[in-house]
């Protein structure tokens, strides 16, 4: 595994979406599967429901047909389980990504620590 990314990421209050970010040559290999994963400290999300997308382009920026993502909802019962909210994609072997876009809908702005993962 290869972390991709750790830190804090501040999500707006409300629609955004990020402009176009270019993704480095060779995180993702020609003729090799790569699954991603995003892991993110639940508690600083505000209540209610957020929505968060990450978007990604093999064409270098024109269309964005891969994606993932989920909305959230809090308050959450995590139990004893770790307060982290998780998304995961894989890509396929032909899948070489080029840019990627993060669109967000949140009921109010905050900062969450945020691990990207590569598999």
């Amino acid at each position: 595994m290869t972390t991709l990314f750790s830190g804090p990421i501040s999500f707006p209050v409300g629609v955004h979406e990020t402009a176009a970010l270019p993704i480095p040559a060779g995180i993702k290999q020609p003729g090799v599967p790569l699954t991603v994963t995003i892991s993110m400290d639940a508690d600083p999300f505000p209540t209610g429901s957020t929505l968060i997308l990450i978007l990604l382009s093999l064409d270098g920026g024109l269309t964005y047909p891969r994606s993932g993502g989920g909305s959230f909802v809090m308050p959450h019962d995590f139990g004893k389980f770790a307060h982290v909210w998780r998304i995961g994609f894989s890509l396929g072997t032909d899948d070489v990504p080029t840019h990627a876009k993060v669109s967000t809908d949140a009921p109010a702005s905050f900062t969450t620590t945020t691990t990207i993962d590569a598999v």
